[in-house]
């Protein structure tokens, strides 16, 4: 015998049932940002000016000692890096008294950090994007430099390889500043080298791990970060010595809160100054990956 139809059920009783709203915020997914730990730091904080003069010294060579002469004089018309600061960067939002009150959930500390990590982002993108500036590109697969910006190949022993050795021919530092940036397309790419997953077997050897370091190839540490950048259809990843892009933060990421009456809330505003620009060109090379 059938129970019929006049019982109560969830669409009947819908009103007797409490939605919950749990102590609990679903945040944004962040990338991974390593690019301005990276790089040649130019203390500015606190210091006036905008724009960064740094002369270059030339390498000077041995003349012959004829005896009774004098010795050789060398002159030198030396030119200078600049790094010009005018990024004013700002991250800004109200929370309306009326919100305030009636919200269970601490908006103000959760919308911090999120705008403290939207400027953090803006210089590491900016950084990045200086990879579209380097005179060396070359293609994934075999380290071949390419004049344009294209798909490139994936990754391989032989690319990486040529990229160490023209860092090794232009005299670049190997005293732990190298470094490889990298997609996560790329990272997939890097597990099926045999060099790289034969030394995450041996291990480290009791070298610290550094923080955020996906393992390590021919001597260079991994980065992978999503904030690789594209152009065209490939992405530009990295490997380069700290010493080839420069960055100079004269206001360090500050928050500042205001009440504003004519909005009946509270303004906030996190902001940063700073400036970038590539200091050793030779010292990177940008490599092209396909997206």
């Amino acid at each position: 015998m059938g129970l019929g139809t006049n019982h109560m059920t969830i669409t009947t009783g819908a009103k007797f049932i409490p939605e919950v709203w749990i102590d609990e915020l679903r945040t944004f997914l962040r990338s991974a940002l390593y690019l301005a730990d990276k790089c040649k730091l130019m203390e500015m904080e606190g210091k006036k000016g905008d724009v960064l003069h740094i002369p270059d010294i030339s390498e000077m060579t041995t003349n012959a000692k004829v005896a009774g002469s004098q010795v050789t004089l060398q002159t030198f018309t030396e030119g200078e890096f600049t790094l010009t600061i005018d990024k004013h960067r700002e991250a800004s939002w109200v929370i309306e008294d009326l919100l305030e009150i009636q919200s269970m959930y601490d908006k103000r500390s959760a919308y911090t950090q999120s705008a403290g990590y939207a400027v953090a982002k803006d210089i590491d993108t900016a950084l990045a994007t200086l990879c579209q500036s380097l005179d060396t590109k070359v293609i994934g697969s075999d380290g071949a430099t390419t004049a344009a910006n294209k798909n490139g190949t994936d990754l391989s022993e032989a690319g990486l390889r040529q990229c160490i050795e023209r860092l090794d021919t232009a005299n670049v530092p190997d005293d732990g500043g190298r470094c490889l940036w990298i997609h996560p397309a790329q990272k997939n790419v890097l597990l099926g080298i045999s060099r790289f997953t034969e030394y995450q077997m041996i291990g480290m050897g009791g070298m610290p791990i550094r923080s955020g370091q996906f393992g390590e190839i021919f001597g260079l540490p991994v980065y992978v970060s999503t904030n690789v950048q594209g152009s065209g259809t490939g992405h530009m990843n990295l490997i380069f010595h700290r010493n080839w892009a420069a960055l100079a933060v004269q206001s360090r990421p500050r928050v500042q809160a205001q009440y504003k009456q004519e909005y009946l809330g509270w303004l906030f505003t996190v902001d940063v100054v700073y400036g970038y620009a590539i200091f050793r060109n030779n010292h990177a090379n940008a490599i092209w990956t396909p997206q």
